[in-house]
């Protein structure tokens, strides 16, 4: 084992894979970030999106893979989730409340500013973008309220066609999805407050996952790479792994 390796194996369990598999990924990180040298910026930047159920683990993900990505030398850009750059821009919990009466203009906003953010950090030369929910995310909402009855079938049909647009970029779809239970419980567990859930609750995470589901068979088709990966009975550090093992292949192949 490298001297780099022994240095710090005290801190992990040894009888666990994860430290092992961490070795073989910072292998991978290494090579990606000898292409890159020798090689220079992707011919065109990568597209990661992240979404998913609530406490599927998306924001430890993401962060997980901002921080691999910079270390191995990467431009890389990270777009926050379009809803809350909307409310960051709210001046009143009145112009909250205004703006949620109407909830599928609302979607409509997050899907222009998403795009808008991508189209911003493709113009700064980035090699990787990791997008927060990102644009993708507003089609699941666009599920959601069609079979909430919210939305008319001609409507949700014009919308999804939006999603052609996607078809320009290298686009790379990661979903992470948990069941109700598990993701209560880490909502709960996770939290000083132990009043009702208004958002967060079993009815919500049904119907988001329903929807997640079926824009996650449309998009395989609108993307390069799709993959849904189920975090129920993951460790918190499984799924970053898994992505980050899956993308640095990717841009192997890319590069060669």
């Amino acid at each position: 084992m490298e001297e780099k390796y022994e240095k710090i194996k005290k801190y992990f369990d040894v009888s666990d894979q994860f430290f092992y598999k961490l070795i073989e990924l910072d292998h991978k990180k290494e090579e990606i970030k000898k292409l890159r040298e020798q090689n220079g910026r992707l011919k065109n930047p990568l597209i990661i999106t992240v979404t998913g159920t609530p406490r599927s683990g998306k924001t430890t993900c993401i962060c997980n893979l901002f921080e691999f990505f910079k270390k191995a030398n990467f431009k890389t850009s990270f777009v926050n989730e379009p809803a809350g750059l909307i409310y960051d821009s709210l001046k009143s919990k009145e112009e909250k409340e205004k703006l949620l009466k109407h909830r599928v203009k609302f979607v409509d906003k997050q899907y222009d500013i998403g795009l808008n953010m991508i189209k911003k950090c493709i113009n700064e030369n980035n090699d990787i973008i990791i997008c927060d929910r990102g644009v993708i995310d507003t089609f699941i909402w666009y599920n959601m309220y069609y079979k909430m009855g919210m939305i008319s079938k001609e409507k949700y049909e014009t919308n999804l066609l939006k999603a052609d647009v996607l078809i320009l970029y290298s686009n790379y779809f990661y979903a992470l999805k948990s069941e109700k239970d598990e993701a209560l419980k880490r909502d709960y567990t996770n939290s000083l407050c132990l009043d009702p859930r208004t958002t967060v609750n079993e009815s919500f995470i049904e119907k988001y996952n329903s929807s997640l589901d079926e824009i996650y068979d449309f998009f395989k088709d609108l993307t390069l790479s799709a993959k849904m990966i189920d975090t129920t009975n993951l460790k918190k550090m499984d799924a970053s792994l898994e992505i980050a093992t899956d993308m640095t292949e990717k841009i192997k192949k890319l590069y060669k």
